[in-house]
């Protein structure tokens, strides 16, 4: 089990990592602002573009790390393809978002495995709330670090994590994420994957808030550290992991989170290659509290609350001796 504990705290060292955009020079900052122009030099607040693509696009022209800033108040009806080291950065201060047509993504991240870093921060996310379309879509890239976002109403997932080469990181903090589908980590092929989800959000879901499946993995393996977040009011489960035989191995920790109101249940492990860890985890009020199937494994630290669910444990959860 050790292994696994310092498999997460890699991951979360990762993520940390990445927030600094190492080994991405700066180059060009761009503005845009929906009272601007795309025929503006877009190189300050007082001269943005009218789009976030426009502004996107220069900023990729100076080479280097891109970070495009939005201006004010405004609703950005695009869609976005991030292929080089990028931030998105919003102001707090404003009501902010990017709003793709119907049935599309609000954002594509796919460096095709050259392994650079980007962060998404202080924006909205909104879809149509019908049919399909992901919020962020994330295809390859080193580290993806979402901070004090919302991703809402989006019919296929809000955040799709589907990396298949080197090594990728997820990070998603202070953000609030659901009204449709919810977070789905699905790595293919041989790549070394971890997520950290913190001080998050993820609610009424169509289906499962979080997905986590290495069912079309051959790489190191995917590790998830959920940690002080609140997951509720799902048709499916709270979290479900799931693993196949024949496909790596997965560890999930979830550690002073709570997993309620769920359709199916709270906490699901499946697969012989499934390890979820619970860790002063609340879980109550679903159809099921905790449920392993398919020799898919639950283990806790004997510090839970797992109560005033339809059925608290269908299976069975595995003390492991504290830290």
């Amino acid at each position: 089990m050790g292994k696994c504990r310092t498999m997460l705290e890699s991951a979360a060292v990762l993520a940390a990592v990445g927030v600094a955009f190492t080994g991405s020079a700066l180059a060009g900052i761009t503005y845009a602002a929906k009272n601007g122009s795309n025929s503006n030099a877009c190189t300050s607040p007082a001269t943005p573009c009218l789009t976030l693509g426009e502004a996107l696009a220069q900023a990729e022209a100076a080479g280097g790390f891109n970070r495009v800033v939005i201006v004010g108040t405004g609703v950005f009806v695009e869609s976005l393809t991030l292929t080089s080291a990028t931030e998105i950065a919003g102001d707090a201060s404003y009501y902010q978002a990017i709003s793709p047509l119907s049935g599309k993504d609000a954002i594509t991240i796919n460096d095709d495995g050259k392994q650079y870093e980007f962060l998404i921060d202080n924006v909205q996310i909104l879809g149509t709330f019908y049919g399909t379309g992901r919020g962020i879509n994330v295809l390859d890239a080193n580290s993806v670090n979402l901070q004090n976002v919302g991703i809402h109403g989006f019919g296929t997932a809000a955040i799709h994590f589907a990396p298949s080469k080197v090594i990728a990181v997820l990070s998603i903090e202070n953000s609030i994420v659901g009204d449709g589908a919810g977070v789905q980590l699905q790595p293919t092929g041989n790549v070394n994957a971890s997520s950290v989800i913190s001080n998050t959000t993820i609610h009424n879901c169509f289906s499962s808030c979080l997905i986590t499946d290495v069912s079309a993995m051959t790489g190191n393996g995917l590790n998830v550290l959920v940690k002080e977040s609140t997951f509720a009011n799902t048709n499916g489960y709270d979290i479900q992991a799931t693993s196949i035989a024949g496909s790596t191995y997965m560890n999930v920790t979830v550690a002073n989170t709570s997993a309620t109101l769920s359709e199916l249940g709270g906490v699901s492990a499946s697969g012989p290659h499934t390890y979820v860890f619970l860790d002063h985890a609340t879980i109550a009020h679903n159809a099921k509290g905790v449920t392993n199937t398919n020799g898919g494994t639950l283990l806790s630290f004997g510090d839970n609350d797992i109560y005033s669910n339809g059925i608290d444990i269908n299976g069975s959860l595995s003390p492991i001796s504290p830290r």
